[in-house]
């Protein structure tokens, strides 16, 4: 499969499209085939080593697409669901490994994958903002 992989740290010049091997389904895993993966700050401050990685890393936290392999254990889900998940630095390729606990089957009509693909790690990031830095309350404006 191909995906976006860092061999060293540095500007978008380190960004290499690789060949990997296709991920398989380890027992309380899920395989996606990505349709779309959420490009988003945080990547930037791993790519350019702000935040260490072992490497050569892959990428992303985020992406939406089909299930491909539901592994050993997994309730809930099946072969040909839509989703969207937070993914563990492996969503810049065309398949990743996702956790059953971080993931949420869609409906591609109502919310297409591309939109899925970039709003999960913004909507929690919204929720921490109104709930842990600072709880709203009524009366207050929330910009």
């Amino acid at each position: 499969m191909q995906a976006i992989q860092i061999e060293k740290e540095g500007g978008p010049d380190v960004l290499q499209l690789t060949t990997l091997p296709k991920p398989t389904a380890g027992p309380g895993e899920l395989i996606v085939r990505n349709h779309y993966s959420g490009v988003n700050f945080i990547d930037t401050y791993f790519r350019e080593g702000v935040y260490k990685l072992p490497l050569p890393h892959q990428l992303g936290a985020e992406a939406a697409g089909e299930v491909v392999e539901v592994g050993e254990g997994v309730e809930g889900f099946a072969v040909g669901d839509a989703v969207a998940y937070l993914g563990t630095q492996n969503t810049y390729a065309q398949y990743s490994v996702a956790a059953p606990n971080k993931t949420l089957k869609i409906d591609p009509a109502v919310l297409p994958y591309d939109i899925a693909a970039a709003i999960l790690l913004q909507g929690l990031t919204a929720h921490t903002l109104v709930t842990r830095a600072y709880e709203v309350k009524q009366g207050d404006w929330v910009l």
